[in-house]
């Protein structure tokens, strides 16, 4: 199992607990402040089964390629989807942020889908509700991996939306249709975005 952007480590542990301490988990950031926070929820949590690590995303990605059962890819994100909760991510919020970021979510979704073995699954998922971070970046792995295949994932107790086919003057492949949306009016929540993405075998 790789976490590739693992920092602060709530789903690193989650993962630790669900896997009972057994099998792998390596856990990476790649900045020196974000991983020693990592190390720390790691250690306190008692995760036996997690490796941290400090490196680039792309490169880690091809440092496993195909070794990996399952990966998460929790990327960076403009975090829209925290506006609701903290005023002070509607002050560090910005267009400019939007722009900045897909190139470096595009970085980490190729690097975890190389990662992945033949049958192996990833999720892909932000806290924004911007399709530039979001479906475009699914849609940037599709054209450069055609063989990936996107899966519609389900939550019980959750309304969850389709992705997105279009935005603007951008028209996205039917699959990415396939990745799901939750969003605060339908589940007094905090949006988020997932997509679920096989490699076939």
């Amino acid at each position: 199992m790789l976490d590739i952007a693992a920092a602060p480590g709530s789903k690193t542990t989650e993962m630790s607990a669900m896997m009972r301490n057994t099998g792998i988990i390596v856990s990476n950031d790649p900045s020196p402040t974000r991983v020693r926070g990592l190390i720390g929820n790691v250690d306190r949590a008692g995760c036996l089964n997690v490796a941290v690590c400090r490196m680039d995303g792309l490169a880690l990605g091809k440092a496993v390629a195909g070794k990996c059962d399952r990966v998460l890819v929790d990327a960076p994100c403009s975090s829209e989807g925290t506006i609701r909760k903290s005023a002070q991510a509607l002050e560090r919020w910005s267009v400019a942020a939007i722009e900045r970021f897909p190139s470096i979510q595009k970085r980490l979704i190729l690097a975890g889908y190389l990662a992945l073995k033949p049958g192996g699954v990833m999720v892909y998922s932000t806290c924004t509700v911007a399709p530039e971070e979001n479906e475009s970046v699914v849609a940037y792995l599709l054209s450069r991996q055609p063989e990936a295949e996107a899966a519609a994932a389900e939550l019980p107790g959750l309304v969850m939306r389709p992705g997105l086919r279009e935005w603007g003057r951008k028209s996205f492949p039917e699959a990415v249709g396939r990745c799901r949306r939750i969003m605060p009016q339908d589940n007094d929540t905090e949006p988020f975005f997932m997509a679920l993405i096989r490699r076939p075998t």
